[in-house]
């Protein structure tokens, strides 16, 4: 498949503020990958294309 490198966002993040965890297949911590937030195209961009099998969570709350 297709690797991922950006993370949509469903809303403008209130104040900017989000969290991004990456877990494996299991449900454990995987190694975090470096993120460059793109708020303005509602994205967040990763360095590096996630590994196989790692999933990346996106935690924020939408601005109101």
């Amino acid at each position: 498949g297709s690797q991922t490198t950006t993370l949509a966002l469903a809303c403008q993040p209130y104040q900017g503020q989000y969290t991004l965890t990456f877990t494996d297949a299991n449900g454990n911590a995987a190694p975090a990958i470096s993120s460059t937030p793109d708020l303005l195209n509602s994205k967040v961009n990763l360095s590096t294309p996630l590994p196989p099998n790692v999933n990346a969570v996106l935690s924020y709350d939408c601005e109101v």
